[in-house]
This record gives C-alpha cells, structure tokens and sequence, in this order.
C-alpha cells in the first residue's frame, strides 16, 4: 500500500477535471493527460469525461489576487454532468495545479449532486502554497482535505 492508494487504486473511476474553457478539438487537457497517465501505470480502473464545462470561465491563473479568480459558484454554474451509469464505488478528480481548490471544491459539489452515494476524492500533481517563506523541499507528498464554506463562498485547505 502507498500513500496514493485510497484514492489511486484499481477499483478508482478518474475524472479529469475540465479546463477553464471549452473543450476544443486537439487541445491540451492537463487532466486527462494524467488521468491516461495514471490508469496506465494501475493506478485507476478507468477515465470518464462526464464532468464538462458547460461554458468558459476565466482561467483562475490570469488572476493575480484571490478576490479576481472565478468563484466556487461561477465554476460551479459552469459546470455539467453527461448521464453515465457510474458502479464505481469512489470517484478521484484529476488536476494539475491546486491553488485555491475553488474549481476542485464545485467539481466535487457537482458530481456529489449526480452522484450521492459515490465517495469522492481528489488528486493533482502540484499544489501551491502562498505565504511560505521557506520550503524545505520541492517533492513532499501531501494528503489533505478541502471543506466548502457555504457562508463565505470558499474553499479552505487543511491537513
């Protein structure tokens, strides 16, 4: 058993979290990438592309300060689920980057709505962490959680 294995495992359906904007033919989508990546290497069954924008958003990493990056309900309003017969028992959302969890908390919060049974977890390959003065190295795993806040609007990172 790894670190990964609660939530990269051969019994995990990968859900490759969407770009900023719509998915056009021959773009690069970071999520799937990995996500193809992932289930190569047997960590994952296999990739479903249900969760979809179902318009653009402005990409959170044009945005210099937190208060100008897109909110949890301007991803989630963006969002959309495809109808697919999930018997997965845990889903894992595949990113990227991690900075706020913003996009990562509404993906959540929209397949939980498609999909309440389902346990849903999140991997990404980089996290950033704001206001660390010094970091000790730059591989640290790290295993965490994001809550939503529905009073504020946010995401809060902890672990």
């Amino acid at each position: 058993m790894t670190l990964f294995s609660p939530f990269l495992n051969a019994d995990t359906l990968l859900i490759p979290i969407p770009r900023s904007s719509l998915l056009q033919p021959d773009s690069v989508w970071p999520g799937l990438i990995i996500s193809n990546l992932l289930v190569a290497h047997g960590y994952g069954s296999q990739i479903s592309t249900c969760l979809q924008r179902a318009r653009a958003v402005p990409k959170s990493s044009g945005s210099y300060t937190a208060a100008l990056r897109p909110s949890i309900e301007t991803q989630l309003d963006s969002l959309l689920v495809a109808p697919e017969m999930i018997t997965h028992r845990q889903i894992t959302l595949i990113d990227d980057v991690l900075t706020l969890g913003r996009t990562s908390v509404a993906c959540a919060l929209k397949l939980r709505e498609a999909y309440p049974q389902i346990e849903i977890k999140l991997f990404v390959l980089l996290q950033t962490k704001s206001l660390v003065p010094d970091i000790a190295q730059f591989i640290e795993p790290y295993v965490g959680e994001i809550a939503y806040n529905s009073n504020t609007g946010r995401a809060l990172r902890s672990g």
